[in-house]
């Protein structure tokens, strides 16, 4: 929970235009701690659809609290203690970027994150094969994914805790853009 004076610049909603929103720059506005989307599991994980226009002004974003109550899927790749699970449908084929940032309270945590084909062949094992890219499996912050080619269909972004100390109080970014 933070309180911080906040600027609103070019909110769009759907089927209208731009519109000014005039905010008193000195009041403040109460940003709440993010809750749990849906359960971790690979099966129920929040559902999201990706952005289907390109440019950063059509990004899908959210942030989520750091469960991490579900197994990493593939510990022999990338090392990791737990993980959680997000679902995404693509309905147009093209090349996607996704960015990955959080804010650990316990500091130090190194958290990755992976982009698979929702196809239920998770190996769980040692091998990287079900991810797409392995470049945000890195001590980075904030981790990046570029130029994925997703073509129509369902995919499954796995958050990691690379170490096993987030906590509630956590939070992750997710953002996806459309090339």
């Amino acid at each position: 929970n933070t309180n911080a004076p906040v600027t609103l610049t070019n909110i769009r909603y759907s089927g209208l235009p731009t519109f000014l929103v005039q905010a008193n720059t000195a009041g403040n506005v109460q940003v709440n701690a993010p809750t749990d989307l849906a359960a971790d599991d690979v099966n129920n994980g929040f559902f999201f659809q990706a952005p289907t226009v390109s440019g950063s002004n059509s990004a899908k974003g959210f942030w989520d609290a750091t469960t991490m109550t579900d197994a990493d899927p593939s510990p022999g790749c990338d090392g990791g203690v737990a993980a959680q699970f997000y679902r995404m449908h693509v309905s147009v084929a093209g090349s996607y970027t996704f960015i990955f940032n959080w804010n650990v309270a316990a500091g130090g945590t190194d958290l990755d994150f992976g982009v698979m084909k929702a196809d239920g062949g998770y190996d769980g094992g040692g091998s990287c094969s079900d991810y797409l890219s392995t470049s945000a499996l890195s001590g980075a912050k904030p981790e990046v994914n570029t130029a994925l080619a997703l073509t129509v269909g369902d995919y499954i972004i796995v958050a990691i805790d690379y170490n096993g100390t987030t906590v509630a109080s956590d939070a992750i970014s997710i953002r996806v853009l459309k090339n």
